[in-house]
């Protein structure tokens, strides 16, 4: 079996899951103002944070600009990713490492999967080149390292969104669960790249084994 086609089906079977679930979870309304009680909490727990709020945007928390952007509406998809950022805001007020990599360091960890995966493909044509596997293999392992942490991050951010949840209770037992499981569902992502890392490093090993054999 190719790695391109199981890689391929590791990728469409958790889009596929990833879009499921949360389509399901956006349906779900709820009477929370979310706005306000994000507001709320950066007040109690002294987070210089700037909430913007947009139409069907993408959530993120800026940790250099203090900035948290998430989508207007108050379901249960909605709760989930504003409280998921606020974790990453509580994370980055606690631990203040935001200035670990430079962007051209980011840059390079971001694409080390795609760089892992060209290079991977084009060895065959390069066989005197022993460099080369050399090469892929430290793509291999700056991608590990780079989502390893990634997902790392995603799992600090998920653990305070869930403590911060239980301890105000403002959601019931119903609603809680939801959340709870939609904001397991966003590690999905995480957790798929972190698998492809792996299994590209697995295949490259396979084939300097046969290189050398």
């Amino acid at each position: 079996m190719s790695m391109i086609f199981v890689i391929v089906s590791i990728c469409i079977m958790s889009i596929v899951t990833f879009t499921i679930i949360n389509s399901y979870f956006n349906k779900i309304e709820t009477n929370i103002n979310l706005q306000d009680i994000l507001q709320s909490l950066f007040l109690e727990r002294n987070l210089d944070v700037k909430l913007l709020i947009k139409e069907k945007t993408r959530p993120y928390y800026d940790c250099g600009s203090k900035e948290m952007m998430i989508s207007k509406g108050n379901t249960v998809k909605n709760i989930a990713e504003g409280f998921h950022e606020l974790g990453h805001a509580i994370d980055d007020h606690n631990t203040k490492d935001q200035g670990l990599y430079s962007n051209l360091s980011y840059l390079i960890m971001k694409y080390s999967i795609t760089m892992a995966l060209i290079l991977y493909y084009m060895q065959p044509m390069f066989v005197e080149n022993k460099l080369l596997p050399c090469v892929v293999f430290a793509f291999c392992g700056i991608s590990i390292f780079f989502f390893s942490v990634l997902l790392k991050e995603e799992i600090v951010a998920t653990k305070y969104a869930l403590k911060i949840l239980s301890d105000t209770k403002i959601l019931n037992g119903r609603l809680f669960r939801n959340t709870q499981t939609c904001l397991y569902n966003a590690l999905t992502t995480y957790m798929v790249l972190l698998l492809i890392s792996i299994i590209i490093t697995v295949y490259q090993l396979i084939y300097v084994y046969g290189l050398f054999n």
